[in-house]
């Protein structure tokens, strides 16, 4: 540090100390003078410590710090992982030596605190999708960063220009997708994306509220274009993040969720409903048309997609309009399929190949075809009273108001859901499938079908029925497009967390047959672990503070090493289950080792057993006897019984 002593020494004798402190404009440049100097030589000691003491000196202001280093990832400046986690910690650690130096400023800043605080988001999804490293952890310095900046926010969000505030939300959105978001950050970006919800909400959106709109600094209803790419850019970005991550406690699935930030989004863009309705229905169709590309290489995309084009979307619109005010819904779609239509016209028929009523009857699917494409998605709006027949028939001639295609999911039943649903519990597996399969093509029964196995679920789990559970649960996680196309509906997290109470709860003692009980519950297991890892959820996302319920022994299961690392406790489940499973002699897995704990605890003790087992073969002096016990073990496992275990 003596150089750079030397250096603030330097400075101070030509009465550079008063120049800097006067003038953001020159530190900044001073600033950017040692960014580029540290982008020529990334992760170089020496200049860190050289900006560290002029900052400590107070001859360079925090804030300038801050903005200089956050805007220079914006640019495209700074690129390398270890200059940018060593320039956060020196950040964390000024923060904390200079607690009275602000990290935003108002008063002359280098850069508006909105931009700086984007910076930081940025910064943020930027080292979530970078390789960790143990030594430089930009992942941890990153969040660190941002929430540091996101404490000096609150009293500035005001001076926030609508424009910065929905870039901000959206970038913040898709962060809080991320399943290694830390609890403390994601609850510090949910408090301030609802601060700047409030600040961006009028009382009433519709056209009269014209006064409260300029208030906020939102141009004039006359000045906006429904064609702003700003519209469609946030209308695109939301419909993609709830559907990629329709599982999450912030995806499609939750309705009342999905609602709020679209009437957020809706009052902050200050058009007309049509308008608005109009260009989400087209960020939708054109998301459609991108996957349609893509079916050959991404099958369930496509599928997804689909589903949510004619059947969630259509329930969304019905249930936004109902919550935006509007009493008349019809006049609103009316202008907004008029708008919609004409827009992704050539879109339509760019992607969607012709076909001719010959290739149809050939099996060729309905929805590649833009004719049959248009009629579909006007049928949904039709069946929900979005839309008159008439008007149906005026935006497209071809239109009928009885060419709706019959019910595939109903064609074998009374013409009842629930029949349906019911048919799939107690069928066998081959049968199941075939249900599933017509699930996935009748888009207009998705929606009730999803409630229905949704509530009838709810019923077998509150009545601990593990059989008929676990006969769902094996059918669902054979088909997970089915589970895909379910998730748009119904909110996953909720449905994983009544799997976990019902796991917690089963009273093995009063089980008749608690051996044949482990099998449907290993089924039950198993599809909670692979949903929760096709998915990516977080442990969090299913706690249950109410049902005192983790799902944290799943995620770790297999992460016990040694018996040394168990409790007492575990260590005597560890011994009874050893004596069963590995000793010859013993009469094997009997009813009362069983009822004496819930089995879940094998998902920690079993590699255990099998890693202890393995052992004793190897150690000197093993023979035929360690060998017999270790192949009586593995017999067990293997069965049924116990294979879902390890």
């Amino acid at each position: 540090m003596r150089t750079s002593y030397q250096w603030l020494a330097v400075l101070r004798a030509g009465n550079a100390e008063e120049i800097l402190a006067t003038s953001s404009v020159g530190s900044a440049q001073v600033m950017d003078s040692m960014i580029n100097l540290f982008v020529k030589w990334p992760a170089n000691r020496t200049i860190l410590e050289y900006m560290e003491a002029i900052i400590q000196a107070q001859m360079l202001p925090l804030h300038v710090y801050f903005s200089v280093f956050l805007r220079s990832i914006r640019q495209g400046v700074l690129v390398d992982s270890r200059s940018l986690d060593m320039l956060c910690r020196l950040g964390i650690q000024l923060v904390s030596e200079l607690p009275l130096s602000p990290v935003l400023s108002m008063v002359e800043p280098v850069e508006s605190p909105s931009a700086t605080l984007l910076d930081a988001l940025t910064l943020l999804r930027e080292g979530l999708h970078r390789p960790y490293s143990t030594l430089h952890d930009l992942q941890t310095s990153s969040s660190d960063v941002l929430l540091i900046v996101i404490q000096y926010c609150p009293s500035m969000v005001p001076q926030f220009s609508p424009g910065d505030a929905i870039q901000i939300l959206t970038v913040s959105h898709e962060i809080m997708q991320h399943p290694t978001l830390r609890p403390d950050l994601l609850s510090a970006l949910e408090s301030m994306n609802r601060l700047l919800g409030d600040n961006l909400s009028v009382p009433n959106p519709l056209p009269t509220a014209g006064s409260e709109m300029l208030s906020l600094g939102i141009p004039p209803r006359s000045d906006i274009n429904a064609e702003d790419a700003s519209e469609m850019t946030s209308c695109s970005l939301f419909l993609w993040s709830i559907v990629d991550c329709r599982a999450h406690p912030y995806g499609c699935g939750n309705t009342e969720r999905t609602l709020a930030v679209l009437l957020g989004l809706y009052r902050w863009n200050g058009v007309a409903l049509p308008n608005f309705c109009a260009e989400l229905i087209r960020a939708a169709v054109l998301h459609y048309l991108e996957a349609f590309q893509l079916k050959d290489i991404e099958p369930t995309l496509a599928s997804n997609w689909s589903s949510f084009v004619y059947g969630r979307l259509p329930d969304l619109l019905l249930q936004f309009l109902e919550n935006a005010g509007s009493t008349q819904h019809q006049p609103i779609m009316e202008s907004a399929m008029t708008i919609v239509l004409e827009k992704v016209a050539r879109q339509l028929d760019f992607v969607l190949p012709f076909q001719s009523t010959m290739d149809i009857d050939d099996g060729s699917e309905a929805e590649s075809n833009p004719s049959l494409f248009r009629t579909r998605f006007l049928h949904a709006l039709v069946k929900r009273d979005l839309l008159s027949p008439f008007m149906a028939k005026v935006l497209y001639n071809d239109w009928k108001e009885d060419g709706a295609l019959p019910s595939v999911l109903l064609q074998d039943s009374t013409g009842s859901i629930e029949e349906v649903v019911e048919r799939l519990l107690l069928s066998g597996p081959e049968e199941q499938r075939q249900v599933l399969a017509l699930f996935l093509k009748d888009y207009d029964q998705q929606g009730e079908f999803a409630k229905t196995l949704h509530k009838r679920f709810e019923e077998l789990t509150e009545s601990l029925d593990l059989f008929s559970v676990a006969s769902i649960c094996e059918a669902l996680v054979n088909y997970l497009a089915v589970f895909d196309v379910l998730a748009l509906y119904i909110p996953i997290p909720q449905l994983l967390q009544r799997l976990l109470v019902l796991v917690d709860n089963l009273d093995w003692e009063d089980i008749d047959d608690p051996q044949m009980a482990m099998t449907p519950l290993g089924t039950v297991i198993l599809f909670l672990q692979s949903i929760i890892g096709r998915y990516n959820l977080e442990p969090t996302a299913l706690e249950s503070k109410e049902k005192s319920i983790s799902a944290e022994y799943l995620i770790q299961a297999g992460s016990v090493e040694s018996v040394s690392s168990l409790s007492s406790d575990e260590e005597a489940v560890y011994n009874d289950w050893h004596r069963a499973l590995f000793d010859v002699t013993c009469d094997g897995v009997e009813d009362s080792l069983v009822r004496s704990r819930n089995p879940k605890i094998l998902l920690k003790l079993a590699p255990v057993l099998m890693s202890e087992a393995i052992s004793k073969c190897r150690s000197p002096g093993a023979g035929q006897d360690e060998l017999a016990s270790l192949r009586n073990g593995i017999n067990y496992l293997q069965e049924p019984l116990l294979n879902w275990t390890l």
